[in-house]
């Protein structure tokens, strides 16, 4: 076995146990509404932080494509500085918006550019009209989620838009 593909393997392995470690501190928390440290900060973003090492690791075995596997490696990061900040620094104060927010929307940005420069890199012909198709279809899914989902999430949580 290729050194690189048994490094893919071990990391591969490592991503779906730390997946499996997240569900099963999601499940079994010691105390459900309290912040552990261990749980929130380190446990939950793990996964995140293999994701991002994985697609990093493939940025440098696949030189098409290593654009958008970068990119994506820098979502997945983004998303984990997000999720750190959010539980290390913001905690349960009410402070909205915080840095943490603006990370997470970064989040969605660098994986939408990601996923256009991964889709390029497999197609034989990539016409410039397909990034705004792509802009359409998702700030239409965008429109739909939030008219059918907000509503509910404001009420149940006493919130204001």
């Amino acid at each position: 076995m290729a050194n690189g593909n048994r490094r893919g393997l071990v990391l591969g392995a490592a991503l779906v146990l730390s997946w499996v470690g997240f569900v099963a501190t999601v499940l079994w928390r010691p105390e459900h509404g309290v912040f552990h440290a261990w749980f929130d900060a380190g446990a939950y973003n793990l996964p995140f932080v293999l994701s991002a090492l994985a697609c990093f690791v493939r940025a440098a075995q696949e030189h098409r494509a290593r654009a958008g596997w970068r990119i994506l490696g820098l979502a997945f990061a983004t998303f984990t500085a997000g999720n750190l900040y959010g539980s290390l620094v913001v905690g349960d104060r009410d402070i909205y918006p915080s840095p943490a927010d603006g990370l997470w929307l970064l989040f969605y940005v660098l994986m939408y550019l990601a996923i256009v420069h991964l889709v390029k890199a497999r197609m034989a012909r990539f016409l410039p009209s397909l990034w705004l198709d792509g802009a359409v279809g998702g700030l239409g899914a965008a429109s739909l989620a939030a008219a059918l989902v907000l509503q509910p999430v404001l009420t149940q949580t006493q919130g204001s838009v």
